[in-house]
């Protein structure tokens, strides 16, 4: 059930001719920043990635945080919170306004799991807001 995004952006090298003369300048790729999102379900986790600069010949960087995820059992009694709710409870703490809400697997350090959140970027302050979806705390980052 571990899938992942990947995304793919070419690193180009431009040969720029001082002189103006605009028919000797040419763009060559010489990269590729390749950056690997992890997610589980179709939902992505937070925080992990795998990322690094790869040419024809080898990597030439990589770095990242990758997690293995597996389901647990939850108490089934527990309500989850939705998006509406998470997002007012957001709005009534912060009090600006949000650009959309994503649902995403987010470490709770007080579990020691990663548990679905909804993940909200404000675009006043460009501050992240998590609502934990079982028990509705928010966290900023």
């Amino acid at each position: 059930l571990t899938q992942a995004k990947i995304s793919v952006e070419p690193i180009v090298m431009a040969k720029v001719d001082l002189d103006g003369n605009s028919d000797s300048e040419k763009e060559t790729t010489v990269a590729y920043d390749v950056t690997i999102k992890n997610t589980y379900n179709g939902i992505e986790i937070q925080g992990d990635y795998l990322s690094g600069i790869v040419n024809d010949q080898s990597a030439l960087y990589l770095s990242g945080n990758w997690n293995d995820m597996e389901k647990v059992k939850a108490d089934s009694k527990k309500k989850v919170i939705d998006y509406t709710t998470a997002k007012n409870s957001v709005h009534a703490f912060s009090k600006s306004s949000l650009v959309k809400g994503d649902l995403k697997f987010v470490f709770n350090a007080d579990t020691g799991y990663y548990e679905p959140s909804w993940v909200f970027v404000s675009d006043e302050d460009e501050l992240t807001y998590s609502v934990n979806c079982f028990d509705g705390g928010i966290s900023v980052e």
